[in-house]
């Protein structure tokens, strides 16, 4: 059976069964996905490098040459200006490009060098919209992503994050009501990163359903609201992030220099701040080591999802492969 394409009852992503194989590979590259992806959510798919996370975009968009079983139902719901699906301010060129209202920000950065950033963009444009509707969609992308200061530079000439930010706009230039993002912060500077999160948390709050791939576990932490952990092309973890971080034991933690070396001592952490002092001194007596060391540091650890990651035996070598 192929991915069937189909318009779903609501705007969002619904994935059932999905698989995946190349044409020269002896197995598939994904292997049974499912999962789904409503208004307003942003699923974070998390892999160790080559785990299958671009080869999921692909197969979602049917981009790549392969064998593919399952079904795959998107459908968008195009914001206007205000970020409302097909709103008053929603132009007619803009809802006639309905059929092409999924955006797609691959990892490798695809901008014309010897155009500047403007032209770039008005280039996408012109194919996805009416050419009346060009001029305002390309103001606003610039807006948008905060390209005033560069949209007269030509693409060679950009930074690494300004690059990635006009490659991002020039992606989502026909704002599409649903936005598939490549590993976006790879190689990203702090500002860029931090513009970068901020666009795709008012994205979210504009009820845009969005899947965002990375192989670091902080980066789901921050823009997303569910995980799909993927591991030698199967699904090793899914759910809205809340629960995940919700089983993650929280701990309070004692590092220490002694005469034998670097010490810690480990114990669930108190519940109130009232309960510290007695959790302290309990954990202290635990090793007469502690007597004469040099503390270092007490903490609490926090729910992350590196940590649901690190408890996980069969996941340990997602981390371990981050690079």
């Amino acid at each position: 059976m192929g991915v069937a394409v189909a318009a779903g009852p609501r705007p969002g992503i619904s994935v059932s069964g999905l698989s995946f194989r190349y044409p020269s590979a002896a197995r598939p590259t994904l292997r049974d996905v499912s999962f789904e992806v409503a208004p307003g959510q942003v699923l974070g798919v998390l892999g160790a490098n080559g785990s299958g996370k671009s080869t999921l975009l692909n197969a979602l968009l049917d981009v790549r040459a392969g064998e593919r079983r399952g079904t795959v139902a998107i459908q968008g719901g195009r914001p206007d200006a205000r970020g409302r699906p097909d709103g008053p301010g929603a132009s007619r060129a803009r809802r006639a490009a309905a059929a092409r209202d999924v955006g797609y920000a691959p990892q490798q950065v695809a901008l014309y060098d010897l155009l500047t950033v403007r032209e770039n963009l008005r280039h996408v444009a012109r194919t996805l919209l009416g050419r009346r509707a060009v001029t305002a969609a390309v103001d606003d992308a610039i807006a948008e992503h905060g390209l005033e200061p560069v949209a007269s530079t030509p693409a060679y000439r950009l930074s690494g994050g300004w690059r990635r930010l006009a490659h991002i706009a020039a992606s989502f230039v026909h704002r599409p009501g649903v936005r598939l993002l490549d590993e976006p912060t790879a190689a990203l500077d702090f500002e860029a990163r931090r513009r970068l999160v901020e666009l795709v948390q008012s994205w979210r709050a504009a009820g845009i359903p969005m899947i965002v791939t990375s192989h670091y576990p902080e980066d789901i932490d921050e823009i997303c609201t569910h995980a799909l952990v993927i591991s030698d092309g199967a699904v090793a973890r899914h759910g809205p992030l809340a629960d995940l971080l919700g089983r993650c034991r929280r701990e309070l933690v004692i590092e220490a220099v002694a005469e034998s070396g670097a010490i810690a001592a480990r114990a669930d952490a108190p519940a109130t701040p009232a309960d510290l002092a007695a959790a302290l001194g309990a954990l202290v007596a635990r090793s007469g080591e502690f007597a004469s060391a040099r503390l270092l540091a007490v903490r609490v650890t926090d729910n992350r999802l590196r940590d649901v990651l690190a408890a996980d035996p069969r996941l340990k070598g997602l981390l371990d492969d981050e690079a």
